[in-house]
């Protein structure tokens, strides 16, 4: 599995601060190529509400929702996966 979300995939594409060292470890071609394999995953309400516990207040809006729908694309793995106890 690869994973890349829309961010990286802009930074990939499009020279901006901080997009060099990304650029410079993956290939154009390679997201192009691995982009004809993408899945959607559409978020389901209980996605959303998990994202509001996930992580500290701190946490942007946009990690908390990766956070959250890892468990929704990784079968087996529990929903607060991403807890440190």
């Amino acid at each position: 599995m690869f994973y890349l979300d829309t961010s990286a995939f802009r930074k990939v594409r499009v020279k901006e601060e901080h997009s060099t060292a990304l650029r410079l470890s993956i290939r154009p071609v390679d997201v192009d190529r691995r982009l004809s394999a993408v899945t959607m995953v559409v978020l389901a309400e209980t996605t959303l509400l998990a994202a509001r516990s996930v992580g500290t207040s701190d946490l942007r809006t946009l990690d908390a929702l990766h956070l959250a729908t890892v468990p929704v694309i990784t079968p087996g793995l529990p929903d607060d996966w991403w807890r440190r106890d």
